[in-house]
């Protein structure tokens, strides 16, 4: 398995730890999170059309924060993997995800940190050669996603590193500001 497949695995991996009961995966059609488990009861949504994925009970296309499919459904848990440095306002992203949430339910999201490497090196370098995506809107450090997530209504927020990617070398531990993706977990207190 080639660096990014084994740290995409491990990204998934750790997006699905703990996820249980009835679950919002948004953004899913690119990257299907095959490690839910059976306690997972999956709805995945997105703006795109996906092929049939096992493990998903409900596949739906469109935006989850106005999709008729949808209306009115809250869940205990909705994923977001690496979607929300896509949208151009994150802040009304995490308000519409944290009310599609129950009570006591959670969020839990990833997305690239600027600060990691290899994308410090190359935004140190000013390079639009990589790591400089044109469908990505924005890229946030990890301590004002922490903020982002606690000015949307979140707490209890958790995080976690993916890992070091260094060319052909997968470390799966490392520090969170020298991971390349973080993921986040956050819960709706009310």
């Amino acid at each position: 398995m080639i660096v990014w497949e084994w740290y995409e695995h491990r990204r998934l991996k750790l997006l699905a730890n703990g996820v249980e009961g009835d679950v919002l995966d948004i953004g899913y059609a690119e990257k299907p999170n095959c490690y839910f488990g059976e306690e997972a009861n999956v709805t995945g949504i997105d703006l795109v059309h996906a092929p049939p994925v096992a493990g998903y009970q409900k596949q739906l296309v469109g935006d989850f924060r106005d999709c008729p499919e949808l209306a009115g459904d809250r869940f205990d848990c909705v994923v977001a993997g690496e979607v929300i440095e896509h949208v151009e306002d994150p802040y009304g992203f995490l308000r519409s995800t944290h009310d599609r949430l129950r009570v006591g339910g959670f969020l839990k999201l990833s997305t690239p940190n600027p600060l990691g490497f290899p994308a410090f090196v190359y935004e140190w370098s000013r390079s639009e050669k990589r790591f400089y995506a044109h469908d990505h809107t924005f890229y946030f450090t990890p301590r004002w996603v922490i903020r982002m997530l606690e000015r949307a209504g979140y707490t209890g927020i958790g995080l976690k590193a993916v890992g070091l990617w260094l060319p052909g070398v997968p470390i799966p531990y490392s520090p969170i500001s020298a991971s390349y993706q973080v993921v986040y977990t956050a819960c709706r207190s009310s």
